[in-house]
């Protein structure tokens, strides 16, 4: 535990090292998506609305997997007593910017802890399951591309996390969302 702890302070405190490049982030999330299914709760359904044609962003493609396999492995740990759980990942064009969003159908976030969940160390889950630092990093990555992650209550009583990008392009006009 103290060695996933010292590990993730390392990761939360080291300066980017990765050069920032042009970054397909619909093939970052399909590639987040992938992993997460290697995680021990494969009875969760992840389906992915993936807009075709979604501009590029500036940035580094092994850091936003971290973010999106973070929210991802929360999803699925929020899941985990639920059975037949559901995630929904959507990505999208709003202006300039692209939109990625990740959508559970887990119990949510009780609305007195909600302004803490970027705090560093701070976690919901025993400490078999977490140290804290996973929202704080995603955060902290976000806001190193230029963006913005914020939590959204859903209407269902999930969570749904969403980071804003920079768009790096411009695209074609949005066709509307794929599913896969």
């Amino acid at each position: 535990r103290i060695r996933r702890i010292v590990d993730a302070m390392q990761r939360f405190s080291r300066v980017p090292s990765d050069e920032f490049v042009s970054v397909d982030v619909n093939r970052v999330v399909e590639d987040s998506i992938r992993l997460a299914d290697l995680h021990r709760n494969r009875d969760v359904l992840v389906q992915s609305l993936l807009e075709p044609d979604l501009p590029c962003v500036h940035g580094s493609a092994s850091r936003l997997e971290q973010v999106f396999l973070n929210l991802l492995v929360n999803a699925k740990h929020a899941l985990a007593e639920r059975p037949a759980g559901r995630i929904e990942v959507v990505t999208r064009q709003l202006g300039d910017i692209v939109e990625i969003s990740v959508r559970d159908d887990g119990p949510g976030v009780a609305e007195e802890l909600r302004h803490r969940i970027f705090d560093p160390f701070f976690t919901t889950k025993g400490p078999e399951r977490g140290t804290g630092l996973g929202l704080s990093i995603a955060f902290d990555i976000v806001r190193e591309h230029g963006g913005v992650l914020e939590f959204r209550p859903t209407r269902d009583g999930g969570a749904c996390f969403v980071a804003h990008l920079p768009a790096l392009c411009a695209a074609d006009p949005p066709s509307g969302p794929t599913r896969s």
